[in-house]
């Protein structure tokens, strides 16, 4: 048979996802449909191949009318997976074989691009590194006895307030204009003043 340059030829045997040992294991990263980084990481992990996304845990209100709120999975780096090969990889039949998963994959120029495995610890680090930054806003936020605080929401929103107690999530406050009369709030209607 004469073959010409630009000839498509197809194999004689059907090709796998995955080719030779590979000396040492390599990280790459593939890049997901939308939506679709779950069902992709099921996929590939089904050939052996070990996949991660960072992920932290958050709350949504349930479906169909339950007052519940229910946990999930929110992915920190959408549309992205990444994926640890101990065999060659063959891209052409990852992208074939992963339709509607796998979109393709983190490449510079037209090479798929290695990925470091200090790069990939770091990434680790992600998730709880975004829970330590919470935290930290959280007690910046937090108010406390002998807080000021304005009130941002309600008939008396804008005022500045000196909390003197707190109980079960309601704040009490001294109102000095109508003859020191204490009153209560919400805890979550007051948000603390800076440098206090």
């Amino acid at each position: 048979m004469k073959y010409e340059i630009g000839q498509m030829v197809p194999f004689d045997f059907p090709r796998k996802l995955l080719g030779d040992e590979l000396a040492l294991p390599e990280w790459y990263i593939l890049r997901t449909v939308p939506q679709r980084e779950f069902a992709a990481q099921a996929w590939i992990q089904h050939f052996g191949v070990l996949a991660w996304l960072p992920t932290e845990p958050r709350w949504r209100k349930a479906p169909r009318g339950r007052r519940d709120k229910v946990q999930y999975q929110h992915r920190i780096a959408p549309g992205y997976l990444f994926c640890h090969f101990h065999r060659s990889p063959n891209w052409d039949v990852i992208r074939d074989k992963g339709k509607g998963k796998v979109s393709g994959v983190v490449s510079e120029g037209e090479w798929p691009l290695v990925i470091p495995d200090e790069a990939i610890a770091k990434m680790r680090l992600v998730p709880e590194q975004i829970e330590i930054q919470r935290h930290k806003a959280m007690e910046a936020r937090r108010i406390r006895p002998g807080d000021k605080a304005e009130i941002i929401d309600g008939p008396l929103a804008g005022w500045t307030v000196d909390v003197a107690r707190i109980d079960a999530g309601i704040a009490h406050f001294v109102i000095p204009l109508l003859g020191e009369t204490e009153a209560t709030i919400s805890v979550g209607s007051l948000e603390r003043k800076q440098g206090t």
